[in-house]
């Protein structure tokens, strides 16, 4: 898996990688920002983690092995 982390500044240096956004009323798109680590609230949906679909194929295909 080599194209998983849970790094932020992945941010900075990795630009293949979707990023949110929503689409306004005027059809416009609109990027939502990351939230910050904080005491008060939830880092991401994920957790912070960011992977490729090739990599969760394979932590889903080790997942379904263990249970045989």
């Amino acid at each position: 898996m080599t194209r998983t982390t849970a790094v932020r500044d992945i941010d900075d240096t990795d630009k293949n990688f979707a990023k949110p956004d929503m689409i306004l009323t005027d059809g416009t798109p609109f990027y939502i920002p990351s939230t910050e680590f904080s005491a008060d609230s939830m880092n991401r949906g994920s957790g912070g983690v960011r992977s490729s679909v090739s990599d969760l194929l394979k932590w889903s295909h080790c997942l379904l092995a263990s249970f045989g």
